[in-house]
């Protein structure tokens, strides 16, 4: 499975594209549509990347995540609005949730019951506290909060419901 034009469209969106290299909220390097600039990219703070460039990096870090995700042993069962806003999810905070079998989102994805519709109250509320990577630095984020919920809103097929608050 892949991520699709909607899916691509979705992540660019929350991104952002920033042509010029900065530091992130977390002090991280970054550029493009979110790519955290790595030693052999030989990038530094203030340097300029074209749209093609931007594209590229896009293209590559989306690979690696829809990797990732493909690994998972359920996702023949996701549809591809949860491939989407699970993908968004992970190009934003890495891969490791899906692939270390003790995290919340690896085990609400390896749960059938996360598939049946209508889901469960239960199973609904394991969803959201696997999406729940809101913080910065040890401090919940506006952003990541407005953007899990926008994830959440799409995994679950839902519009405009406010899951995760500042709280």
């Amino acid at each position: 499975m892949n991520v699709n034009t909607t899916g691509k469209d979705f992540i660019k969106n929350w991104e952002g594209l920033k042509l010029t290299v900065y530091k992130d909220a977390g002090g991280n390097l970054t550029v493009g549509y979110g790519h955290k600039v790595v030693s052999a990219d030989k990038l530094k703070e203030g340097d300029k990347i074209t749209q093609s460039k931007a594209d590229t990096f896009f293209t590559s870090d989306l690979a690696v995540v829809e990797a990732a995700i493909n690994k998972h042993p359920k996702v023949s069962k996701m549809t591809q609005v949860m491939y989407n806003a699970t993908a968004s999810l992970l190009y934003n905070v890495g891969t490791a949730p899906v692939t270390t079998t003790t995290n919340d989102l690896y085990k609400v994805l390896n749960d059938d019951n996360t598939y049946k519709s209508p889901i469960s109250t239960a199973s609904k509320n394991d969803v959201v506290t696997a999406f729940t990577y809101t913080k910065v630095n040890g401090k919940r984020n506006q952003g990541l909060v407005n953007r899990r919920n926008a994830e959440l809103n799409v995994f679950l097929g839902t519009t405009d419901k406010v899951y995760i608050t500042m709280n």
